[in-house]
């Protein structure tokens, strides 16, 4: 059976699509194996399942929010228990970028020498009609801003421009 590459793109097809495929999908079973074999609740799915009930019901509260700020608060709660879940610590606050502007995120990890080398980004919650276009082609949008970094987040250019 061939693995499904939804939401990977082959650029300029630098590896036929079957090897791809068949090259992503065993590197994804050996981890999968490594992970059944482990004891503790270090697995993903294992770290995911507590919560799996409360956070489809806040997706489901986002959807159905009558208001945008009812949209934004269960996307808060939602954040706050995936970011943990899937082993960062959650902390909201700004990175900046090299254009000089900030960009929103949810965790970041450091190297030793305090160098960035992981940024969760926090996309903005997409209005009812956007929901299937892809985060990345989305903007930054004012509401992600405190205060004191409105000025400094660009909300013209997609996030895959501002990080690319």
């Amino acid at each position: 059976m061939a693995f499904e590459l939804f939401g990977i793109e082959n650029e300029n097809d630098f590896y036929p699509t079957a090897f791809l495929s068949s090259a992503l999908e065993a590197e994804v079973a050996d981890a999968i194996a490594r992970w059944a074999s482990e004891e503790s609740a270090q697995s993903p799915d294992a770290r995911l399942e507590p919560i799996a009930g409360d956070y489809l019901r806040l997706l489901s509260r986002i959807r159905q929010a009558g208001t945008r700020e009812a949209a934004l608060e269960s996307a808060k709660a939602a954040l706050s228990l995936i970011v943990p879940a899937l082993g960062y610590d959650y902390r909201r606050g700004f990175a900046e970028l090299s254009s000089g502007k900030s960009a929103p995120i949810l965790s970041r990890v450091s190297d030793g020498d305090g160098h960035d080398r992981l940024w969760i980004i926090e996309a903005p919650v997409p209005g009812k009609e956007d929901e299937a276009i892809d985060p990345l082609s989305l903007t930054f949008s004012s509401e992600q801003a405190t205060e004191a970094s409105a000025d400094e987040i660009d909300t013209h250019s997609s996030i895959e421009d501002l990080i690319s």
